[in-house]
């Protein structure tokens, strides 16, 4: 049962994310869906990959841990590292490829983002900002923690 819920869930958040963060479809400032489709889909792609590449990238760290004595907050924090490595390493590929060509490009990139995903850049800036900055903070208590014990 509970591999079904995020199957259940996540149409269901998404849902109400773009009800409360719609996109505003009237910026002519960039070019058509389709032109941003055919330029962004490969990277949108790679990143979606990468997603999933972040969720165990931070393991070995965890191994590390493996002889301390449980702790709610260790893990706690090691669960943020992994939610913003989901987050960050991704985002570090998408400014590595578009940024090398302008600030420009890593905009139309963002905005083919948000017409993608239907979800407008202030819902996805007031989710995933927090997000990546609790992970950062995780990397920190689980670096400290390590060195602690070491």
């Amino acid at each position: 049962m509970e591999i079904f819920l995020p199957l259940i869930l996540t149409p269901i958040i998404m849902f109400l994310w773009q009800m409360a963060f719609p996109v505003n479809k009237n910026n002519h400032s960039f070019p058509s869906y389709d032109v941003l489709a055919k330029r962004n889909t490969w990277i949108n792609s790679i990143s979606v990959c990468l997603h999933l590449v972040a969720i165990p990238l931070p393991m070995p760290l965890f191994y590390k841990l493996a002889d301390t004595p449980p702790n709610l907050e260790l893990v706690l924090w090691s669960f943020a590292l992994i939610i913003g490595s989901m987050i960050t390493i991704p985002f570090i590929f998408v400014s590595l490829v578009t940024l090398p060509y302008g600030v420009r490009r890593f905009k139309e990139y963002w905005r083919f983002y948000e017409l993608h995903y239907g979800i407008s850049m202030t819902g996805i800036a007031i989710f995933l900002i927090p997000l990546a900055l609790l992970g950062f903070i995780g990397l920190f208590h689980v670096i400290y923690t390590i060195y602690a014990l070491s």
